[in-house]
């Protein structure tokens, strides 16, 4: 994180701001509030896309998250665009703010549920649970056991499966909410390698260490949002003009951390 954003952080809580203004536990002058606001000021000024984004993507600030927003639509009815364009960029924004998208909380979500850390857990209690079911039928199977019997006992089969599919519920509501929070490889806890059944590279995120979002991601992630693209209008139609803008956006964002950069530094070096 580049000392530009960290500026940006503490600028959000009162309290780093008053100790920095204070000079609390330093041995030299630091920056002051207004130094700092001034930094942000020309930065507004000059590339207020940029800190909105930055402001969007550090500080969740939603008021800058729906300009960015506004600023994509104009951006995209300024050009030739297919009819799902303006969503296909809004639904990339979420790239650019370092969120995960439909279909990559999906799919981290899916490889959470085979290799997550309650995987085994949840496995270990439905295989109990399952091993219970097979004696209960074995007892019911007897020519010996009553009528009375034979009905409790199928209910009593009834509410270990009801319980095998809380387990299965509550795994892939778990698995589901995780995804949304990280990307990082489940197969390789984020290493890109794995040891067993013998050292080699993950295959999951072929040695990425990390589920990144992609275009596929993108294309999937349109259809979950109710705003479906086939294959073939997607690779023409589409990619390009989502590529395009979110090379616009970074470029914003980078545009934003240099100028606030630039400015803290030159305010450094006038002490």
């Amino acid at each position: 994180m580049t000392n530009a954003i960290e500026q940006l952080i503490k600028m959000h809580d009162p309290r780093c701001v008053s100790a920095e203004a204070m000079n609390i536990g330093r041995g030299r002058a630091s920056l002051t509030r207004e130094q700092i606001l001034g930094a942000f000021a020309a930065a507004q000024h000059q590339h207020s896309l940029g800190l909105d984004i930055l402001m969007a993507k550090y500080r969740s600030d939603c008021l800058a998250e729906q300009r960015v927003r506004m600023a994509i639509n104009v951006w995209v009815h300024q050009r030739p665009h297919p009819a799902r364009a303006a969503a296909a960029c809004q639904l990339a924004l979420s790239i650019v703010l370092e969120r995960n998208v439909p279909a990559q909380i999906a799919h981290i979500a899916s490889l959470l549920r085979r290799y997550g850390p309650r995987t085994a857990q949840t496995r270990k209690k439905i295989e109990t649970l399952q091993t219970q079911i097979k004696y209960l039928e074995k007892q019911r199977s007897k020519t010996s056991i009553s009528d009375n019997t034979y009905h409790e006992i199928g209910f009593d089969i009834i509410d270990i499966n009801r319980s095998i599919e809380r387990e299965r519920i509550s795994l892939r509501a778990w698995s589901e909410q995780h995804a949304t929070t990280t990307n990082l490889c489940p197969r390789c806890s984020g290493t890109g390698r794995i040891a067993k059944p013998h050292p080699a590279e993950c295959e999951e995120c072929n040695g990425k260490g990390k589920i990144p979002a992609n275009m596929e991601h993108l294309r999937k992630s349109m259809r979950i949002i109710g705003a479906e693209v086939a294959p073939g209008d997607w690779a023409g139609k589409y990619a390009g003009l989502v590529k395009r803008c979110m090379d616009w956006l970074y470029i914003e964002e980078s545009n934003a951390t240099l100028i606030l950069s630039e400015r803290l530094q030159n305010e450094r070096q006038a002490f």
